[in-house]
């Protein structure tokens, strides 16, 4: 294990410094993920919602990171991916299914989906389910 900085490690002087918006294209359109986990109060159903698209994250040569965010509320949700996703349980309880196994997964609960594998997961009892979710995509 190691870390491996992509950049050379240079001191700025803060009046060289601009300051811009978090969320701005300059800081790669991020995401503020409380506010975006908060939102969900006033989606309806059950849905899903990239907040980072692979793109922002990679190159054509490496793939980049997706970042998916979704409510699950009164009905299942696909997992199913031509790509590995990993899922993190935001809130709720949730039943899940990959393949052919199902169990039971809680807040801050984490699987993975094989590539092509079947799977779904819906709330295990009248509270909606708040997932995170990842993938790494090619890009073209």
């Amino acid at each position: 294990w190691g870390v491996f900085f992509d950049v050379e490690p240079v001191s700025a002087r803060s009046s060289e410094l601009i300051e811009v918006p978090l969320e701005s294209e300059e800081m790669n359109n991020s995401v503020l993920l409380d506010k975006k986990i908060a939102s969900l109060a006033q989606w309806s159903d059950t849905r899903r919602e990239v907040l980072i698209p692979a793109s922002s994250t990679g190159s054509v040569a490496t793939g980049g990171l997706e970042l998916g965010l979704a409510q699950i509320k009164n009905k299942a949700l696909s997992l199913t991916a031509n790509d590995f996703r990993i899922v993190s349980i935001n809130k709720g309880r949730a039943r899940v299914r990959v393949g052919p196994a199902e169990s039971e997964v809680v807040e801050h609960d984490h699987f993975g989906v094989p590539a092509g594998t079947d799977a779904y997961i819906a709330p295990a009892d009248s509270n909606p389910v708040v997932i995170l979710d990842s993938m790494i995509l090619k890009i073209s």
